[in-house]
């Protein structure tokens, strides 16, 4: 890499640990603004940037509702909200962290939704999941969309993706909510965040759920890399158009209706379906295997070879899960969509 595309590295702030008996780092500001937290939020609007809420370190109901800014790229800090100072403004809403991403639009930070853990008692350690949306110009807040409403399939959301893209359009990502650990739902927004739809037709997470992905902006483009599907799936978002959605009909000839029993001594299965190639290129991004029970409970194959549109042959993974033995399922994903096939099923030996 040529030396003028090096970035640096700058420590703005530290904040010493107890016990910790080094010298200050050269150049770097005591950090005393705040108390260490983690699963905090933080934006930036103009020239300035917002760090808020998350949960500090300390004992007790850990989770804050604040808000601090800084003018100077970091090295200060302001604290300009809070939960119960009446010197400060006090924030419409409660204590949250857990959200990644504050997008942008005419000059306001979008919060959607949020959590906390409530940690007063660690033997009955609770949680809360929000899905109200707040609207911030660096001086006021506004509420755009109550607590407690119906928009979002399983209520409040917690270590989820928002980002502004194609317009004003908001997107929000997945994440863990109440009913599930992780929900694989996309939602988005046409009006600042009012009113939300669910886009039913993009699988993200091999249709398992996700939650707390790696999530970008890259150029006319939304690109995840990974996240608590416990995958390595990277998968891109943008106005191309959506490409067929593969099919999975069944074994290739010759194979009993209930599909072959594959061991180690059959390690290559062959699959009929369709869509498996487009305009002479392969669109199968990865073929999985499952308990059936939607759960992360699969396993990748490798070695996948497709003979032509409607046939694909895999080599069988060198390990399953332990929760996955006996009866399992095939999951074929592609650029337009997750196929799976109940009927198309094989006993693992």
């Amino acid at each position: 890499m040529p030396a003028e595309e090096i970035m640096m590295l700058e420590i703005l702030t530290q904040s010493p640990r107890e016990g910790d008996m080094s010298a200050p780092l050269q150049g770097a500001a005591d950090h005393s603004d705040w108390q260490d937290r983690i699963l905090s939020i933080a934006g930036c609007l103009g020239t300035k940037l917002y760090l808020m809420g998350g949960q500090t370190t300390g004992h007790g109901d850990s989770a804050q509702a604040d808000v601090y800014e800084s003018g100077d790229g970091g090295m200060t800090w302001r604290k300009t909200f809070g939960e119960f100072e009446t010197s400060i403004h006090r924030l419409p809403r409660s204590a949250r962290g857990m959200v990644f991403g504050l997008p942008v639009i005419d000059n306001e930070l979008y919060l959607c939704g949020g959590g906390r853990y409530d940690d007063r008692d660690p033997a009955e350690a609770q949680r809360a999941w929000f899905d109200g949306v707040y609207a911030f110009n660096g001086a006021t807040w506004r509420e755009v969309l109550r607590e407690g409403h119906n928009q979002w399939p399983n209520g409040g959301r917690t270590y989820h993706n928002v980002v502004r893209m194609f317009g004003e359009r908001l997107w929000l990502f997945t994440g863990s909510s109440p009913a599930s650990g992780s929900s694989p739902e996309i939602l988005v927004s046409d009006d600042r965040g009012a009113h939300w739809e669910l886009l039913d037709y993009i699988d993200w997470g091999q249709g398992n759920g996700s939650h707390a992905d790696a999530v970008t902006v890259d150029g006319n483009a939304i690109v995840r890399a990974s996240g608590n599907a416990q995958d390595r799936g990277t998968y891109r978002i943008s106005r191309e158009p959506i490409p067929p959605k593969p099919e999975l009909t069944g074994f290739a000839k010759g194979s009993p209706v209930s599909g072959p029993r594959v061991g180690p001594l059959r390690p290559v299965i062959t699959l009929e379906g369709d869509h498996f190639q487009r305009d002479g290129k392969d669109d199968v991004l990865a073929v999985y295997v499952s308990g059936g029970d939607r759960h992360v409970r699969y396993a990748a194959f490798s070695n996948i070879n497709i003979k032509s549109p409607t046939e694909l042959e895999v080599k069988m993974p060198e390990w399953f899960p332990s929760p996955v033995l006996g009866e399992v399922f095939i999951y074929i994903v592609g650029p337009g969509g997750t196929a799976v096939n109940q009927t198309v099923k094989f006993n693992y030996m």
